[in-house]
């Protein structure tokens, strides 16, 4: 598969910066994920799906970190280090704040692997983190879109001005990476359904909360979004302390509007 598509990327790293972390880490980066950095240091890749033979359900990759102030590797790596050791190196996180991660061990550098932080699939699967791709590179090969009934999941999402624009899944993509708010409430003004259903089966408010964005969250419990997970989804966010991110607020004004809704 090609490479995907990269959105919300960051200034590209420096090599000053990157041999300033080597020294920090003590070991080097593999080499595809240094080019990486140095050519978008951070990204919200599209399409973001995986397979990981552990799991019925496709994975996904919300963001690759990078050397910059949204998504730190360097932040991750602190917040994780007793948990992954010396020799994993977490670079992306899926959307439920499991981490991606490479392997520094000299038996198999550059390796990736995925680290379920989910206590309940830690007791079904064991806590070590799981193969997925044999380099950084490989892994980015294989991420793909759903190939499960694309066209019945949005058919009714697509409105005249966006079908002839952009195929909808780059859209809504694009929208929740960049955090575009003014695209988001122009699309529901458009008639978008907003329970529309994505390619990692979140909705809209669901990515919303993952993401810890409170002012489309407020949008689109404003437009009447239902709350399905995105509670449960923005307390398991708010562990992890993502720059950028108000998961706190987010998770107070959903329990108000579900409040509401029940009275």
């Amino acid at each position: 598969m090609p490479l995907p598509n990269f959105f919300d990327t960051s200034e590209p790293a420096t090599t000053e910066d990157l041999e300033s972390f080597e020294s920090t880490l003590g070991k080097k980066l593999p080499e595809d994920f240094r080019e990486f950095l140095l050519s978008f240091n951070g990204a919200a890749p599209a399409p973001n799906l995986f397979q990981h033979e552990d799991y019925e359900e496709d994975l996904d990759c919300l963001c690759i970190f990078g050397l910059n102030d949204k998504n730190d590797l360097r932040q991750f790596l602190t917040e994780h280090k007793e948990r992954l050791g010396n020799e994993m190196l977490p670079v992306a996180c899926d959307s439920f704040g499991n981490l991606i991660c490479l392997s520094l061990s000299t038996k198999d550098f550059g390796s990736v692997y995925f680290a379920d932080l989910r206590q309940s699939r830690q007791k079904e699967l064991g806590s070590e983190p799981s193969y997925i791709a044999g380099s950084f590179e490989e892994f980015l090969h294989q991420l793909k879109d759903n190939e499960s009934d694309f066209g019945n999941q949005f058919e009714r999402a697509f409105t005249a001005e966006l079908s002839g624009s952009a195929e909808i899944e780059e859209e809504l993509a694009r929208i929740f990476a960049e955090r575009d708010i003014d695209a988001l409430e122009a699309l529901l003004d458009a008639g978008f359904d907003i329970e529309t259903i994505d390619d990692n089966y979140l909705t809209m408010l669901e990515n919303a909360a993952s993401l810890g964005d409170l002012p489309m969250v407020e949008l689109l419990t404003s437009r009447g979004a239902k709350i399905e997970s995105s509670i449960s989804i923005a307390e398991d966010a708010l562990q992890f302390n993502y720059p950028n991110a108000d998961h706190k607020g987010i998770i107070a004004h959903l329990k108000q509007y579900q409040s509401s809704l029940e009275n």
